[in-house]
């Protein structure tokens, strides 16, 4: 009852859940535990934000500078929230400001990050991704961003830093949501299908809820011409997710192609009807 990181961590389980109302009391014992810890302050803000928008987000952060002056990460999130409500003028303000913070330590390198996400500069996210590890080397989910970030360029050249980055990831905690499921899809791209399918099948058994895996074994065993293995991993997705796109999506192609047309058709009028584009 005197731990405030698992009121913290619990609040953030709520939070994810969207009830607001034990987040709340949850952050509140977390800060009566631990009132100098600016990170349950932020993390109390972001349910404002939800709650009543920015207005009453950004006005309790302001206050929050009082007791945390020149604070980066308090800065940083009074910054996103006039982004969210598309007031450049003022994120580019608070932007500025930080750059010239002194004291540079891991929340200041965390919102250059989220600042270059948001501008969409990905070089830069992968240049203050880098700095932030020099910092705080333990910090997977930077790790993981910078990875998927080489891996969406397709390019052969980052498949090795991007392997290098999921490594390092899978060696500290081999669980970690999508760190096999990136993994696979390297092998995939370089052909290396056996690999890929351990690898897919690893993420299914880490984190079943993740659905990406399920739809990517499913269109292996299309090109093996495996139907009946194909449909069983896309209803696994659908099960998880029953508007799942690529897995009404997948349905329908294989009930399609058995000459299951009725079936067929209703799936892809589901999938219309979910996402009309």
């Amino acid at each position: 009852p005197v731990n405030d990181k698992d009121y913290y961590n619990l609040a953030r389980e709520y939070f994810k859940k969207k009830v607001f109302k034990r987040c709340k009391f949850m952050l509140t014992k977390a800060i009566e535990l631990a009132p100098n810890n600016s990170k349950y302050r932020v993390e109390y803000s972001k349910v404002l934000y939800e709650e009543s928008g920015a207005d009453s987000a950004i006005g309790y952060l302001r206050e929050l500078l009082n007791d945390f002056p020149f604070n980066a990460l308090v800065m940083s999130e009074i910054a996103i929230n006039y982004f969210k409500i598309g007031n450049m003028k003022s994120f580019t303000k608070i932007k500025n400001q930080i750059k010239q913070l002194p004291d540079k330590k891991g929340d200041f390198y965390k919102f250059l990050v989220d600042a270059a996400l948001l501008d969409e500069k990905y070089d830069e996210v992968i240049r203050y991704g880098n700095e932030l590890l020099l910092v705080e080397p333990g910090d997977l989910q930077t790790r993981m961003l910078i990875g998927e970030i080489m891996l969406e360029r397709a390019d052969k050249n980052d498949f090795v830093k991007a392997t290098e980055y999921f490594k390092s990831v899978e060696k500290k905690l081999d669980t970690y949501p999508r760190v096999n499921y990136n993994l696979a899809k390297l092998k995939h791209f370089v052909g290396d299908i056996e690999m890929a399918q351990s690898y897919y099948m690893k993420e299914i058994s880490n984190n079943p809820e993740i659905i990406d895996s399920y739809i990517d074994m499913a269109e292996i065993y299309i090109k093996k011409k495996k139907f009946i293995l194909a449909e069983k991993f896309f209803q696994k997705a659908q099960q998880r997710d029953p508007n799942s796109i690529k897995a009404l999506m997948g349905i329908a192609l294989l009930n399609f192609s058995q000459n299951q047309l009725e079936v067929s058709l209703e799936l892809y009028s589901k999938a219309i009807k979910v996402d009309p584009n």
